[in-house]
Formats: C-alpha cells, structure tokens, sequence
C-alpha cells in the first residue's frame, strides 16, 4: 500500500503514482485538495473539515494540511482527524487518493470511514495498516469505493481519515510495556530511534487528497418521471387534470424504450379515488406519456400518485410530489380560512360561538381554536360554534372541514342546521367520535343534499356542537363507565394517561367550507323542487302577496325575463304546466 519517498520529493511522487495506477481505468478527478494556503478545494467541489477537537497548523501546498490536537493516549479511538464531503453525483468506482505523513509522537495507524448519507452515519471501510512508520516520511495511500454501491452518483458521500488504537499488540519502547490490541495509540517512531512518547499534540500531515471515479455513461431507460403535472395548476374536484411522464435514463435525458411498455397510475396516498384512463402504452421507441382525463373525487391535501410501469420494460416508478385537490371555485358558496379574521375568505357569511364558548386564536395554520365548552355532566349540545350562510343559487349543499380536538375534550361533535334564519334548529349527523386520537386534524364532510329546505335558502345555517358520548364508554382517567347519553367523553386515548374531560380544553376548526351546485334556471320552477307543477304557480302568488318565501328562485319565477314577479308569471307558469309553451 506504500511506498517510503524522500520527504523533498513528495509532489513528484504523488503525481506519478496517480498516473500509473489509474490510467488504466481513466477515471477522472471529482474533486481535489491541494492546500494552496486554504482548505477550499483546487479541482472540483467539497468541504473539509476536522472533527474530534483536531486543529488547524498550518496548509501549504508543500506540506499539506498539517493538523495537531488529536486525543491523547487511551482517548477517542476513530473520533478525530480530517473530514471530506464530496458529491459523486455521475461518477462510479469511486477511489480516495492521497499522501500522508505522521510526527514521531503521532498514531502510525488511520482509519477510513465513510457516510452515504450527508454524515447522519459512518460505517468503516479500512485501515492503513499502520503503514505511517518511520515517521517524517510521506507515504500515499489509495482506498477503493467500487465495492461499495451506495458511494457511487451520490449527492450525500464523504470520508473521514481517523486516528485509531492500534488493532495489534505492541510495545513502542517508549514507554517500554507491551499494549495490548485496540487499548492505545502507537506512535510511528521507530524502536531504537528513542523520542517521545505517543503525545495527541504531534501532527498529521495530509497532501493531495484526491476523490476520483469513472464517469458514468447514459445507458438506456431506466426510470418513469413526471416532467409535467397539471402545467402547475391545482387539480380541482372531479375535474379533468393531466399528467405527463418520461422514460429517462441515468442521467435525466429523456430516452426512448425498447419494447412496448404498459404504465399505469394509482394513488398512493389519499382517501380518494382516481378515476379515468389509468393504463396506457408506451410504444417501442418513444419516450413521453400523457395521461389527460383524471379526476380525482375528495377534496383534500397531501394526494400522492405513483406511475409504474406493469409490463414491457422494468423501469423505476415515478413518485409525485403531495398535491391538493380543491373545491372548483363555482362550487364554493364561503369559505373560512381564520387567517387572524373570522370573516370568510370567499363568499358571505357570519361566524360566532355560542354556549358561553370563546376564542382562543384564529391563525390560518392551526384554524379556530375555541374553548371554555360545558364543564362534565352540562349543556350537550348547546355549546360550539355557529355558521349563517345563505344558499341562495344553490342546491345540493355539503359542509367541509377539517376538526381537532385537544386531548382533554370531547371527542364527539354533532351538526346541526336551520332553514330559518335560527328559530330552528335541527339534528344532521355526528361525528362518529372520530376525533381521536387526539391532537391529530381529521376531515369532516357532511352532506345536506337530501335535506329539504337547505337548498337556495337565505336563512341557512350550521352549528358544530359538542355532545355526551351517545354510546356506553370508560375514558379510564376516571376508570368508570359512563352510560350513553351521560357524559363527555375525551379524545384523549386509552392507555395514554392524561387529565380527565374538561371544558377548558379546545377545539380547532380549520377550512370550513360550505359548496354547491349552483342552480341552473328552469323557467316556472319558483319553489326551487326542480319540476313545475302547480305549487310553482302557488308559490308565485304567495310571493306577491307576501314578498316573504322561502325557498324561492327568483329567477326561474321570472318568467317572462322582465326582471319582475307579477301576475305574467302566473300566467306564464299555467302555459308551462298546461304545455302551452316551452319551457
């Protein structure tokens, strides 16, 4: 591995041995140290560095980077010395080239670690056989990567030169006693030559370090990427989207494939379901792919695709970025985003809390957050918060957003709505007391399609209330069982300790969004049912008289278009029943 070299003829020496045992394989220099009175690199791109409490003597690019303060005798044993980070990104074979001297007193022995991963961890590859005897000499060492896979085109690779214990029984005459293996340091000095003690406070000298590899040549396809997702739009619910994908080979070129190759989409992450053509062909000798009509059926973040391909050529998969799918914009009626306001970002609306409860933020990160709710045993059902959103222009209402619960509070919610204006208020649904485990943001939709009178209804309206359990239940903290119907039951779950339920823990409400379908006009259909019949012409008079009906779509009640609900509306709602004229 060495070979002894007048210390007046370092450079020369280096140079050559660089030549002759790597011109065979013609790798070329990645990146190169030559400690020209720095420690940035002459050749390429890295970062030394020393690690283990080792100091900077001095660099010049005679004698190299010279460095002292390593650990002393029975101390730090593959901790300290020299550290090099260096990109292999396109290079193969990868091999550590340099020349190295040792003092009388330093460690004759080093250790080669090395790290795939930025320096999170650092596996041993070699030693150097204590080959820095006699001391004063500069020797070159060569350490060979190609055996080890992961060092090769990585972005995260690097070396550390250590001082280690020696790994062989020794006695090194000064003192004179027999050590033995991996117990202490072994300074280079020779026997006979007398000297000092091993002492951290020699020095180490490091010249011409060099990493050098094959470079690697683009071969033939290898991988699926998408190149194209939407041209950057956000995919919008059940609405068509596309996305576009390569068969590229190593170095990111797009390159044709050799056989025909089926490739499909699936999600990988998501609640959803994707839908359209999910399979397609890439045929021999082309490189590029379009899927063009997917939908995708929930509104929510963090979707995920995997595109694979499934027959033909093996290729690796092609991953997504998490996207959002979102509500289209004429589906949104409002929306509430509590970006420090608890006015609607889009639409119109009033927000409150009702029960004695009261705000404790409004951030658009961790949404409304609200609390002082009834204590244990109080008030279930009367007590969360309230949202007035009139629907006029809309059928086929749906409530969507995202709910936590802090651990001390109750895991179940129940929605309720009015038709008019709050006189009334009626049970939809609850939660299903899926608000734990706690500390977790669950969606939440509910749909009011079925309900009469939610539709085009300016008097529209919805709580979100805190209920008793309406199941039998044991929160263990206390270690009871509660009857249905009795008692709050926290989100907080078995097994995790934690304070009993209490009204003083919180709920937060993130992105509620109340959406529709906006109501197309059917001309005579004045009470909104989607037929007309004789309760339209009904609807229309009581209009008149009264100015005050509920639902009512003015627009299709207008039937003549004059922009007025008169008695030519009746008239023209008979015709239409009567089939007089079309509709």
């Amino acid at each position: 591995m060495k070979t002894k070299i007048n210390l007046i003829f370092p450079m020369v020496v280096m140079a050559l041995f660089l030549f002759i045992g790597h011109t065979s394989a013609q790798p070329a220099i990645i990146t190169q140290w030559t400690f020209d009175d720095t420690i940035e690199p002459s050749t390429g791109e890295g970062t030394a560095s020393l690690i283990g409490g080792v100091t900077q003597h001095s660099a010049t690019m005679s004698n190299g980077w010279r460095i002292t303060d390593f650990p002393e005798q029975y101390v730090g044993s593959g901790t300290a010395g020299a550290q090099f980070i260096v990109s292999t990104e396109g290079y193969q074979n990868i091999v550590l080239d340099f020349g190295h001297r040792s003092s009388g007193t330093m460690s004759r022995w080093a250790e080669i670690h090395y790290t795939t991963d930025g320096g999170a961890n650092w596996q041993v590859l070699a030693n150097n056989n204590g080959d820095l005897t006699p001391h004063d000499v500069v020797y070159p060492f060569s350490f060979d990567f190609s055996s080890v896979a992961a060092a090769s085109d990585n972005p995260l690779f690097g070396v550390r030169i250590v001082s280690i214990f020696s790994p062989v029984a020794f006695n090194p005459e000064a003192p004179d006693s027999t050590f033995a293996a991996n117990t202490a340091y072994h300074r280079a000095r020779t026997p006979g030559t007398g000297g000092n003690p091993y002492s951290g406070d020699g020095n180490w000298r490091l010249l011409e370090v060099t990493f050098a590899g094959e470079a690697i040549m683009p071969g033939g396809a290898e991988k699926l990427t998408i190149v194209d997702f939407n041209g950057g739009n956000i995919p919008e619910l059940n609405v068509p989207f596309y996305l576009t994908v390569q068969t590229q080979n190593i170095n990111n070129e797009p390159t044709a494939i050799e056989i025909d190759t089926e490739v499909s989409i699936s999600v990988t992450s998501g609640t959803g379901s994707l839908n359209g053509t999910l399979a397609q062909v890439i045929p021999a000798g082309e490189h590029t792919l379009s899927f063009s009509d997917l939908t995708y059926d929930v509104a929510e973040n963090g979707v995920v695709l995997t595109v694979a391909a499934t027959s033909g050529m093996v290729l690796e998969p092609a991953i997504s970025e998490p996207f959002e799918v979102v509500y289209p914009l004429e589906n949104i009626i409002a929306k509430w985003t509590f970006d420090d306001t608890t006015e609607p970002v889009i639409g119109e609306g009033v927000a409150s809390l009702i029960g004695g409860v009261t705000q404790h933020s409004a951030s658009i990160g961790s949404g409304w957050r609200i609390t002082n709710f009834p204590e244990q045993y109080d008030g279930s059902g009367t007590a969360g918060a309230q949202f007035m959103v009139s629907t006029d222009g809309y059928q086929n209402i749906v409530l969507d957003f995202g709910h936590r619960s802090s651990g001390t509070m109750s895991r179940w919610a129940e929605i309720h709505y009015t038709t008019d204006g709050g006189a009334n208020w009626q049970v939809l649904d609850n939660n299903n007391g899926n608000l734990t485990p706690h500390d977790v943001v669950y969606p939440f939709n509910f749909d009011f399609s079925s309900v009469s009178g939610t539709a085009n209804n300016a008097g529209f309206g919805v709580r979100i209330v805190s209920v008793f359990s309406p199941v039998a239940f044991n929160p263990e903290v206390p270690d009871s069982t509660f009857a249905a119907n009795t008692a709050y039951h926290r989100a907080r779950t078995p097994g995790t300790g934690g304070n009993p339920y209490s009204g003083g823990g919180n709920w937060r409400l993130l992105e509620v969004t109340f959406l529709g379908e906006p109501l197309g006009i059917l001309p005579g259909d004045a009470n909104c049912d989607g037929i007309v019949n004789i309760l339209d012409a009904v609807t229309i008079v009581n209009y008149i008289m009264t100015g005050n009906v509920h639902p009512f779509c003015f627009d299709n009640a207008d039937v003549n278009s004059d922009g007025l609900i008169d008695v030519l509306d009746v008239v023209g709602t008979v015709n239409i029943i009567l089939g007089r004229v079309r509709k």
